[in-house]
C-alpha cells in the first residue's frame, strides 16, 4: 500500500488530459489508510493517490523527503477544481453516496452554486438487494463523463473499481464525508479553521461520533506507517 502511494501521485493539471481509459482517483488519510490495507482493493486500479490530512502529509514528507500538498475532495481543495473544468468542458456529472436527505440536499446546494453543472445523475448510498448493481449499470447506461462516489474507505473505492471492471471510460474521485458536509452550505468549514489547518478539530465538536475514529489513526497509524515503510525499504 505504502509503494502504491509513494509512486501513483497524480498532478491536478493532469485530471482532465484527453484518454480513452478509465481514470480513478481517490484521497488517502491516516484513517482510510488503515483502512485500506485490510482492504482487497486493488491499489494499482487507481490512477492517482492524494494525500488527506495532516499527519498523513507530515509522515510522507519525513519518510519521503517529499514536500507533499494536502489534496482532498471537498471545496477547500479539489472539488471547485472539478467542477468549474466540467461547466467550462461541458462535462457530464454523477453523484453517488451520503443518506438520501444528504445527497438531495447536496445536489440542491450545487445545484445553486454551479447552476451550469451538468448533473446527469443522482442517489444515495446505501444499497439492498440488487440496488447495487442496478446503479453500476445506471451509470454504465447514463456514461458520465465524471463520477463522485462518497461512501466510506473501503466502499467508495470498491464502488469505483466495479464500474471501471465493467467497462466505464470515465474519470471517478472519491469524496469521503464531502456529501454531508456540503448538504446544507457550499462552504463547511470556516475560512480561519481552514487557513490554520483545524480542520480536524471542526469536525469532531461537528460530529463527536468522529472521536474514536480520529483517536485509532492517530494513535494506530504512526506505527503502521513506520513498519510498513521500513518493509517497502529493506525489501529493495
Amino acid at each position: 500500500m505504502i509503494k502504491e502511494l509513494n509512486t501513483r501521485s497524480a498532478f491536478v493539471s493532469s485530471i482532465f488530459e484527453q484518454s480513452d481509459a478509465c481514470r480513478l482517483y481517490t484521497f488517502i488519510n491516516s484513517y482510510s489508510y488503515l483502512k485500506l490495507r485490510h482492504s482487497n482493493i486493488n491499489a494499482s486500479e487507481f490512477h492517482g493517490f492524494y494525500y488527506d490530512g495532516l499527519l498523513m502529509k507530515i509522515f510522507m514528507n519525513i519518510f519521503f523527503d517529499k514536500s507533499i500538498n494536502r489534496i482532498s475532495f471537498d471545496m477547500t481543495s479539489l472539488a471547485p477544481v472539478v467542477f468549474d473544468l466540467s461547466v467550462k468542458e461541458n462535462k457530464r456529472v454523477y453523484f453517488v453516496g451520503a443518506k438520501e436527505t444528504e445527497i438531495v440536499g447536496f445536489v440542491g446546494t450545487i445545484r445553486v452554486n454551479y447552476s451550469e453543472l451538468n448533473i446527469v445523475g443522482y442517489r444515495n448510498g446505501y444499497f439492498s438487494g440488487s440496488q447495487r448493481e442496478d446503479t453500476l449499470k445506471e451509470i454504465l447506461n447514463i456514461n458520465p463523463d465524471i463520477v463522485v462516489v462518497g461512501m466510506g474507505t473501503p466502499l467508495q473505492e470498491g464502488f469505483l473499481v466495479d464500474l471501471k471492471e465493467k467497462g466505464w471510460k470515465g474519470k471517478g474521485f472519491t469524496c469521503g464525508g464531502f456529501f454531508h458536509q456540503t448538504s446544507k452550505n457550499l462552504r463547511y468549514y470556516p475560512y480561519w479553521i481552514d487557513k490554520f489547518n483545524l480542520r480536524w478539530l471542526y469536525r469532531l465538536c461537528d460530529e463527536p461520533k468522529l472521536i474514536r475514529r480520529f483517536l485509532r489513526a492517530y494513535l494506530i497509524f504512526p506505527f503502521v506507517f513506520t513498519v510498513d515503510y521500513y518493509k517497502l525499504y529493506f525489501s529493495k
